[in-house]
């Protein structure tokens, strides 16, 4: 009896070992913070999710100077993903990078392999924008012009008879943008207190940027200028929806 157990038991204790063995093959892919602040990663498993905020594969937060690892099992082989990191404050993170650039160090398509890791490395300040565009961890953002202003954010003129604008920012850097019925799509760059559209001459700046004392209070408020329109003396003061 006791050898026709052995026999039964031995080749499911084999299989059970193998199992373990190719689990452990596969390795970990491993985060390292080389920056002085401890940031916060989300790692989605498509372009599509990364911008729309959904389906996070894997949440975790690295202090400063170290690392984690993920095990290599929790992903698909040869399988891209989207890493979104930011500091609590948001003065670091990779988001200035559009999703499918990368020959920069920031950047957020990756595919994780046991022989690789990615670096987190401390990056220009973007904060501003990201607050405002993003509402920090949004994918999206939509505003409609309100008036004409000379500045600072007071409404000093009506909009025409007629007139509208209204701006989305998305995540993944692009634009739509809706003015009096005309439809323009673009992809915006991102600058420290503003974003440029449309070839560099349609400006959104942030308007509490220019406000040393109260930098917080105009978080729902952009100023919309475009330079090539001729004898335009004022902007557009535009709210968040």
């Amino acid at each position: 009896m006791s050898r026709l157990f052995l026999i039964l038991i031995l080749p499911l204790v084999l299989f059970s070992c193998r199992k373990k063995d190719k689990s452990s093959e596969k390795g970990d892919f491993k985060l390292l913070n080389t920056a002085d602040k401890a940031v916060n990663i989300d790692i989605y498993p498509s372009a599509s999710d990364y911008c729309n905020v959904t389906n996070i594969h894997s949440k975790l937060r690295i202090e400063p100077n170290s690392s984690a690892t993920i095990p290599l099992m929790k992903f698909s082989e040869d399988v891209f993903y989207y890493v979104d990191w930011y500091s609590d404050d948001y003065t670091i993170g990779n988001w200035l990078a559009h999703p499918e650039d990368t020959q920069v160090h920031y950047y957020v398509k990756i595919k994780p392999s046991r022989d690789g890791s990615y670096i987190i490395q401390p990056t220009p300040d973007m904060s501003i924008p990201r607050r405002v565009v993003l509402s920090n961890t949004e994918g999206s953002s939509t505003w409609d012009a309100i008036g004409y202003t000379n500045l600072p954010v007071t409404v000093t003129e009506p909009l025409l008879a007629g007139e509208s604008l209204e701006i989305t920012f998305r995540k993944d850097h692009s634009y739509t943008m809706k003015h009096s019925g005309i439809e323009e799509k673009g992809v915006f760059e991102l600058g420290t207190s503003s974003v440029t559209m449309g070839s560099h001459y349609k400006f959104a700046a942030f308007a509490f940027a220019d406000s040393v004392i109260r930098p917080v209070q105009y978080l729902d408020s952009i100023i919309y200028y475009n330079a090539i329109e001729p004898g335009q003396k004022l902007y557009l003061l535009v709210r968040r929806k």
